[in-house]
């Protein structure tokens, strides 16, 4: 039985690193957007480009006011996202049961994917380089090891009964 109880622990860990993971992620990536200068979180303009969604919002057709909009929202986002991951870790340190946080983290898996769904398509549908769609396809895969993660941990817990 201590092979087993060795392995939760192992796979709680697991937990708190994918949740640190995507907390720092969304936090640096949203600052990135909002604080004008900052250059944290991952850089997916070149050349000095601040506002890729400008671009691609041109080449859509929809214009770069629109893209301004776009690029602050999404920085919006990315904090909030930031803090769901923030509030899932506040509820690991407190020692809140897999149940009571587990929402938390796939609602933030969930709304992570969707944003890579999102940047993916764009991508292709722009005709992008290939390095962004590399990395948002890389991301998104990310997203679903994170979330077979999350879930393993979450049934390992609920077989056991040791929901800590």
């Amino acid at each position: 039985m201590d092979g087993m109880k060795s392995y939760m622990v192992r796979l709680g860990s697991l937990e708190l690193i994918t949740v640190i993971f995507w907390m720092l992620f969304w936090l640096a990536n949203g600052l990135a957007k909002l604080i004008p200068g900052v250059h944290i979180g991952v850089k997916f303009a070149e050349k000095g480009e601040m506002n890729p969604f400008a671009g691609t919002l041109d080449k859509m057709g929809w214009g770069t006011g629109l893209g301004d909009f776009a690029f602050y929202f999404t920085g919006v986002v990315e904090l909030l996202l930031g803090l769901v991951f923030t509030w899932a870790l506040i509820q690991f340190i407190m020692r809140s049961g897999p149940a009571a946080r587990q929402p938390w983290i796939l609602f933030g898996l969930f709304v992570s994917a969707l944003i890579f769904v999102v940047f993916t398509f764009a991508n292709v549908v722009t005709a992008a380089r290939p390095t962004p769609l590399i990395w948002h396809t890389t991301y998104f895969g990310v997203v679903g090891v994170s979330w077979l993660v999350i879930i393993a941990q979450g049934m390992w817990a609920s077989s056991t009964g040791d929901d800590s």
